[in-house]
Parts: C-alpha cells; sequence; structure tokens
C-alpha cells in the first residue's frame, strides 16, 4: 500500500478513535499526560515552550499553558495564515480567535517568537509511535514549523493512549520526535 493511501487510512481510524472518547475520559486523560509533562525535566528546563490550542477531540492543553505562566515561562501558541505557521507569544489572559480553520490561535498583533526559540514544544497529531514517529493531520503546518526550531528545541508529542501505534508511515521531510507523554507516562523515543 502507497504510504499517503496508508497515512489516510490511519487518519481516518484515528479520528474515530479520539472522538468515542467521552468527555470524563478526555478530561482524565489529559490531567494525567499534563502530569507527566510538569513532573520532566525537559519542561522544568524549558524558559521558552510552545504549546497547540486543542482543537475538536485534541488532549487538552489548558493546563499546561496555565502552568507554564504560574512559572513565569514565556508561552507561545502557533497561528496560521498566507505564509504558513508562526509562533506567537500570548499571556495567560490573551484573548484568541477563531480562524478560518476553526482553530482558536493569537491574533496577527501578537508579537512572533524571536529566532532561536523555543526550547520545549509540544505537538498534536493524530498518531504516534514510540520512535517520535507523528501523523498529523495532512496539511504539513506542523511539519514545517518543526523543520524551521532550532536544532535543540525538544520535540513532545502530547496524545491519547489510544493514538500510539506500532508504526506511523514516515516521509523524508518528516521530523522524529525526542519524546511522547499520554496518560500512560513518558516515553524517550531515543531522538
Amino acid at each position: 500500500m502507497e504510504t499517503r493511501e496508508l497515512k489516510a487510512r490511519l487518519r481516518t481510524s484515528l479520528r474515530a478513535a479520539r472522538r468515542a472518547l467521552s468527555t470524563d475520559e478526555r478530561r482524565a486523560a489529559a490531567d494525567a499526560a499534563t502530569a507527566g509533562v510538569l513532573a520532566s525535566a525537559a519542561w522544568r528546563a524549558a524558559r521558552v515552550v510552545a504549546l497547540y490550542q486543542a482543537y475538536g477531540a485534541e488532549l487538552d492543553t489548558a493546563a499546561l499553558r496555565a502552568a507554564a505562566h504560574a512559572d513565569g515561562k514565556t508561552v507561545a501558541l502557533p497561528r496560521v495564515d498566507a505564509a504558513g505557521v508562526t509562533l506567537r507569544i500570548v499571556a495567560a489572559d490573551t484573548p484568541l480567535v477563531l480562524s478560518a480553520h476553526g482553530v482558536r490561535e493569537p491574533a496577527d498583533d501578537r508579537p512572533t517568537l524571536p529566532p532561536g526559540q523555543p526550547e520545549l514544544i509540544v505537538v498534536p497529531g493524530l498518531g504516534f509511535d514510540r520512535r517520535g514517529g507523528r501523523l498529523g493531520h495532512g496539511g504539513g503546518h506542523y511539519d514545517r514549523l518543526l523543520a524551521g526550531l532550532p536544532a535543540g528545541c525538544r520535540r513532545i508529542g502530547f496524545a491519547y493512549d489510544q493514538q500510539v501505534i506500532d508504526v506511523v508511515p514516515t516521509e523524508p521531510h518528516d521530523l522524529a520526535l525526542h519524546a511522547l507523554v499520554t496518560p500512560a507516562g513518558w516515553v524517550d523515543c531515543g531522538n
């Protein structure tokens, strides 16, 4: 089977598995995975973190954002526009606007994160494997964003246990994650 076809089939089944989770299951999973990130040395060491704003049934990052602000970290969220994805600095009380894709994101007037940052990025996706493979939604936005980050930035997948599969089909442009955090715990991907 061709890689594109395999990815499309995986996306369909992984979306369905994620949508099948109840609100209580999603909340409990977010709490457990958040605890795993907050307990990590990578999180504690990072002064500048990039998160994502959960969309649909994605694992919620609201508690990570609150903890980062409480710890005095600089926090950035992605904004998608015609030029691609930029990371915009947000404060704890920064209102988010609804994008054309239905995702809440920082307004265009928010400052862009300077080059050389962040030190850690928490990454969404539809599927992940324990070797650092990540299956996104298919638009390539995060692939391009990750490719432009500094070499020392830790790439952390954040997912439900149901999103972890044996092997994510990858292509040459795909960057492996350094770690994966699910409600079951922290997985060092060896990258």
